[in-house]
């Protein structure tokens, strides 16, 4: 029998302490001709992650998973995140950082309606009317001929547009 130091394994409500006769640490080992072999938990978090849009923290992030026991319900936390990437708070860029989406459960969450109210430093921009953008290139047009023709009277450069207008 292999000698066991460095490493705990537990068998029948036993637990014994060691390391391979060749002094390695092992996770495994033969005893009494049966093989234990440890049972590998597979956590959701990289799945999780590579979901994630906003990838800050990601040690700190697992450490969190991991306290907080969300393989068991990581199925829910999959579906709270694709519901909160299709908001329009995220589509606007309003992104929490993963520490916060996990520390605050926002996965339990509903993503808020979309709103028509502007965040902060957001403007409202509309398409340009066909007037609105005759009248600014005529605009343009009379301040490149007042420029262009600094003696003339505002009259004379409204002439001049007309004259400009007729022969296009």
């Amino acid at each position: 029998m292999a000698s066991l130091r460095n490493y705990r394994l537990t068998v029948d409500w036993k637990t014994v302490d060691g390391e391979t006769a060749d002094g390695k640490s092992a996770l495994s080992n033969t005893i009494d001709n049966k093989t234990y072999e440890p049972t590998a938990r597979v956590s959701r978090f990289d799945e999780f992650w590579e979901a994630y849009p906003n990838k800050v923290g990601k040690r700190v992030c697992q450490h969190k998973w991991k306290t907080l026991r969300l393989d068991t319900v990581a199925a829910d936390v999959m579906a709270g995140l694709a519901r909160w990437k299709a908001s329009d708070r995220w589509a606007r860029g309003y992104i929490k950082d993963p520490l916060t989406f996990l520390n605050q459960e926002i996965w339990r969450e509903a993503p808020p309606l979309e709103i028509n109210s502007l965040g902060k430093g957001e403007i409202r921009v509309r398409d340009t009317t066909p007037a609105e953008a005759a009248e600014a290139a005529a605009t343009a047009t009379m301040l490149k001929l007042l420029r262009q023709h600094p003696g003339k009277s505002e009259a004379e450069i409204v002439e001049m547009m007309n004259q400009n207008r007729r022969a296009a």
